[in-house]
């Protein structure tokens, strides 16, 4: 199978659909990727990682110390090292992953009622495919848990980005 090698240029990321079917659906349909919950303000403007850490000690006080430094790295990964032109891989159930080129900036949806999809980018989804036909060391951490996670510069099947390089 012809595979696409990594580009210096594009950083490569996981993002959960928490495996909830209804929200897959969505982010197919609408084109988009989301992270969030309802503790978390638009972030349009970075307040900085001691802020982001309040809010969640403050929302989530049944978690442990350890989780809080993991939670920031996602929002600031999400909101500020994503950018345009990054690939994004979304496991999906039935060990399907959809494979996407992102290309929008972060937006906060405030109408959005699922708190859960507000914080958001566009993606340009480019194909639908079985985990199985990942490159090992990528399908490892798309299949790891937590919500959102750097891919390593693994090949991908060219299926999954259509010529892209990545």
């Amino acid at each position: 199978m012809p595979t696409i090698e990594p580009n210096d240029q594009a950083q490569n990321w996981r993002v959960r659909a928490w495996n909830d079917e209804a929200v897959e659906r969505r982010f197919l349909k609408e084109d988009l990727i989301a992270i969030g919950g309802p503790e978390m303000p638009d972030l349009s403007e970075w307040p900085g990682d001691e802020p982001i850490l309040r809010i969640l000690r403050a929302a989530l006080p049944e978690r442990t110390e350890r989780a809080f430094p993991v939670f920031v790295r996602y929002w600031r990964s999400f909101r500020l090292d994503m950018k345009p032109n990054d690939v994004v891989v979304v496991p999906m159930r039935r060990r399907r992953a959809a494979v996407g080129v992102i290309v929008g900036d972060y937006r906060f949806q405030a109408d959005e009622d699922d708190p859960y999809l507000r914080h958001r980018r566009q993606v340009r989804w480019t194909a639908e495919i079985d985990r199985s036909a990942l490159d090992e060391s990528v399908r490892e951490v798309v299949n790891a848990p937590g919500t959102l996670a750097r891919l390593p510069l693994g090949p991908m099947p060219s299926s999954a980005t259509s010529g892209r390089r990545w």
